[in-house]
């Protein structure tokens, strides 16, 4: 199967939904599958665990894709190639890093000081805390306003459901750890 060829498997960030991929799918043809993380969008939640997660969208995917992940799919793209390696022909990774969180011996990430601060915003006021999210995600974007706007578009829905779902993510944000099956 030449690259042209395979399928394309979207993987989107903590708190989207896979409409965010809409413009770029256009662009991509028919052969791109949009998939939802779990509890996100309209898919199904899946559990707390990093498997679990993979496991749900790895379910989903024809074998041999072309995995674009963004930050925390990005995470679970790179799961799924370790774990499921026929599902994943290649990878695409955006913002992506096999570990979310500072540690000793990994200083180029998010202290984690910020992150359990997000974490606490986000179970007082998780719609406020989401929309500040997208904020940060436009900053430095000539389009700022657009880009926040397009962003918001795509936010999962502010149900209970959805909101323990987000809450899973914040936390395999934090404790997520690949960069053992990465090679480091």
């Amino acid at each position: 199967m030449t690259t042209a060829s395979r399928p394309i498997a979207l993987l989107h960030g903590w708190g989207l939904s896979s409409k965010v991929w809409a413009p770029l799918q256009a662009h991509l043809g028919p052969n791109t599958l949009t998939l939802d993380l779990p509890g996100h969008g309209s898919a199904a939640p899946a559990g707390d665990s990093l498997d679990a997660w993979a496991d749900a969208l790895a379910s989903q995917l024809p074998n041999g894709a072309v995995l674009v992940g963004w930050s925390l799919g990005a995470q679970l793209a790179l799961h799924i190639a370790a774990h499921a390696p026929h599902k994943a022909a290649r990878l695409v990774l955006i913002a992506a890093t096999p570990r979310f969180v500072q540690a000793p011996d990994w200083p180029a990430a998010l202290p984690e000081a910020t992150l359990s601060g997000f974490r606490a915003d986000f179970d007082t006021a998780p719609d406020a805390t989401q929309r500040r999210f997208t904020a940060l995600q436009a900053m430095g974007d000539g389009r700022r306003r657009d880009v926040t706007a397009a962003l918001n578009q795509a936010l999962t829905p502010a149900d209970a459901t959805h909101h323990a779902a987000r809450a899973s993510g914040l936390k395999l944000l934090a404790d997520t750890d690949l960069r053992a099956s990465i090679g480091n």
